[in-house]
């Protein structure tokens, strides 16, 4: 039996969009009719030991892991890097953004209707980041 060689943990971004989005095309002319995409890298170690500390145990009822909401909103803040083709609604108008960085970014965790969109890059994010079964025998 022979040993693999390690890999390191890559920097590249990777891509996520929302299953109900994929029919859209990315190059289309107007926001409206793109899908929104999502921009991220994998977990360094660090991180997913940071992610897991926030998780607990499962509540009084056993219906979810005490901590979920915290170390999700901790990939979303740590590990997304951008998000593209966003439409908002700012003081009752409606605003299209290309691409949203940074603090913009880190805001649309508290935005109502990202809900579904922002679960699913976090756990594709965390998904990607875990060691696939043959990995794991090294």
């Amino acid at each position: 039996m022979t040993r693999k060689a390690i890999k390191t943990i890559s920097n590249e971004e990777l891509k996520y969009i929302p299953e109900d989005m994929k029919e859209y095309k990315e190059d289309a002319k107007e926001i409206k009719d793109r899908p929104l995409i999502v921009y991220g890298r994998k977990l360094t170690n660090n991180q997913k030991w940071q992610m897991k500390s926030y998780m607990g145990k499962l509540n009084k009822h056993e219906t979810y892991v005490e901590g979920t909401g915290e170390a999700l909103e901790y990939i979303w803040l740590n590990c997304v890097t951008r998000v593209c083709n966003v439409m908002m609604e700012v003081d009752g108008e409606e605003v299209h953004l290309d691409e949203v960085k940074g603090k913009d970014k880190d805001a649309l965790w508290n935005s109502e209707g990202m809900e579904l969109a922002i679960y699913g890059a976090v756990a594709f994010l965390q998904g990607s980041s875990e060691l696939d079964e043959e990995e794991v025998k090294t």
